[in-house]
């Protein structure tokens, strides 16, 4: 059972705040919400332990939209003590479909945002595929990028994932609840799990919303909970959580909602 009065690992999930999103003040919006987590978590804890990012970090995948978000962060949260955990989104990198200027990808992200950012991962991370393995307090975090382009769509079939990182997520969640079975995975990707939670069967526009690449191998393993964003739904609904063979939750958006 839960006791609080011995929390073992408190953090933040967030994502979509598409810094640079016209008219909107995105970097205030994403001051305002740290400052909200650090403080809600010191008046209810020992203070956030991680904080998990989504993806959009950013509106169009430029390197200087990326600078202004990791200064933003870097002016609420200490990223030494607190490490972002973070999926890249189709907003952060070049899907092909105009809105983006730049090819980033994981390894472009951490070298704007330096090594302190890399100071809790694990070893079996591997970049070139976009995928990071990381670690806070005993719990493992997952995190998986699709292939870029397999954002742009019109049909059912969802985003995809290259053959290289679904092996390494099948590798990795085999090894570690091997290891501990009865402990929670945390797995970090964008596009929503199809037919999850609210907003995961979303299909409208030229845009795949979903994905159902990744199912078959996260149902093996009962202790992974996902984390998905993209669609923007706002999260005060109890579809926002889903429990059956695995656990399944969403983000919404810090600065707007569908």
């Amino acid at each position: 059972p839960f006791d609080e009065e011995n929390i073992v690992l408190s953090f933040a999930a967030i994502s979509d705040t598409q810094h640079k999103y016209s008219g909107i003040d995105t970097l205030a919006k994403f001051a305002a919400a740290l400052a909200q987590l650090d403080a809600a978590a010191m008046e209810n804890s020992d203070g956030l332990d991680a904080i998990l990012f989504v993806g959009d970090l950013v509106q169009n995948a430029q390197t200087t939209q990326v600078e202004e978000f990791r200064n933003t962060y870097e002016s609420v949260i200490n990223p030494s003590a607190v490490p972002l955990i973070f999926s890249l989104g189709n907003h952060d990198v070049d899907c092909e479909a105009g809105y983006t200027y730049e090819k980033l990808t994981m390894e472009s992200f951490y070298n704007i945002f330096g090594d302190k950012y890399r100071a809790y991962e694990e070893a079996t991370s591997d970049l070139s595929i976009g995928c990071t393995h990381t670690i806070v307090n005993g719990y493992h975090f997952l995190c998986i990028n699709p292939i870029d382009k397999e954002y742009i769509g019109t049909d059912a079939g969802g985003v995809l994932y290259s053959d290289a990182a679904k092996n390494w997520l099948d590798t990795t969640l085999a090894k570690i609840t091997a290891e501990n079975p009865g402990q929670y995975v945390f797995l970090n990707t964008h596009p929503m799990l199809y037919d999850t939670t609210y907003g995961s069967t979303l299909l409208t526009g030229n845009h795949r919303w979903y994905t159902k690449d990744l199912t078959s191998i996260v149902e093996k393993y009962p202790q992974v909970v996902t984390f998905g964003g993209h669609t923007h739904f706002p999260i005060n609904d109890e579809r926002s959580i889903m429990q059956t063979k695995f656990t399944s939750l969403g983000c919404g958006s810090v600065t707007y909602l569908a």
